[in-house]
């Protein structure tokens, strides 16, 4: 997951360099839309990293966090990207021992039912991270960029 928060930070550079390039303002980029129901790109970021936070908070058997929200700015999502990503450096892996065996009790809107520790990670968490959240904001605001610019 840091590896994945890594590239979400050099995301919000690109996006960053862009707006500035091109002279448009910060909330454009990062108020991008991939159509209109869907979540802005910072949204997008901002749930990502609030359900890291509140996945792990699961597997450590703690309660989850607060959801955070955030601003449109560059330096708010960074912020928030840089907040993620040290949580999860502060883990060690006795935080996590034995997760594995732990049995999770998930209820709607993700998924009803108890889940094992391993397939609480392998068929929720992981997808979760890197399928649904990860291409989203990507897709987002690079379909809204490429649209802006002409060139889709």
């Amino acid at each position: 997951m840091i590896h994945g928060l890594n590239v979400v930070d050099d995301y919000l550079r690109h996006a960053q360099d862009l707006a500035e390039s091109k002279g448009w303002p910060e909330q454009q980029v990062f108020g991008a839309r991939l159509a209109p129901d869907m979540l802005t790109f910072s949204e997008q970021i901002a749930v990502l990293c609030n359900k890291v936070d509140a996945h792990v908070a699961k597997l450590l058997r703690h309660d989850a966090p607060e959801v955070q929200q955030i601003g449109l700015s560059q330096s708010a999502l960074k912020a928030r990207v840089a907040q993620t990503i040290e949580f999860l450096k502060s883990l060690a892996p006795e935080d996590l021992a034995g997760a594995e065996n732990h049995t999770f009790e998930l209820s709607p809107p993700i998924v009803r039912g108890w889940f094992g520790g391993s397939e609480y990670v392998f068929l929720l968490v992981m997808p979760d991270f890197f399928f649904t959240w990860l291409p989203r904001t990507i897709s987002c605001v690079t379909l809204e960029l490429r649209w802006e610019n002409g060139t889709i």
